[in-house]
């Protein structure tokens, strides 16, 4: 079949389909609704910039730190990183060592009250997965 006896056939079926006035007003009023819609906000990259930067130069200093110590040794014979990793890791294990009930009790309390904003939307969003899927009236 060549493209104009397509268009033939299709031109000649298509005169007599007619949307009927309900879906034509649907679809009017979708598009008035769309059209009188704000646009979409921006990302504020004037605002995050400052951050992304720093977070970039932590991480060019960190890969620097390690790529001229990696090679350097300390008089114990390890590479200077690991030790300092050893030195930070020890550090944090006394600083655990020493909790009491008091402590441990605060840091529980801070980490629930961290995990709620986290988890909040996932258990909210849980909720409209529930309901129907939108079905037009016909």
């Amino acid at each position: 079949m060549t493209p104009e006896e397509l268009d033939r056939a299709l031109a000649s079926d298509a005169k007599g389909v007619r949307a009927s006035p309900r879906f034509a007003a649907a679809v009017m009023a979708a598009v008035r609704h769309e059209a009188k819609a704000p646009p979409p906000i921006p990302f504020p990259w004037t605002r995050a910039a400052p951050g992304i930067a720093a977070a970039l130069l932590v991480i060019a200093l960190t890969v620097a730190s390690f790529v001229t110590t990696s090679g350097a040794e300390s008089p114990t014979g390890a590479p200077v990183a690991l030790e300092r990793v050893i030195e930070i890791s020890a550090s944090i294990g006394n600083a655990v060592a020493g909790w009491d009930a008091r402590n441990a009790t605060i840091w529980v309390v801070v980490l629930a009250l961290s995990a709620v904003p986290l988890l909040a939307p996932l258990m909210v969003g849980e909720g409209s997965q529930k309901r129907p899927a939108y079905k037009p009236q016909s």
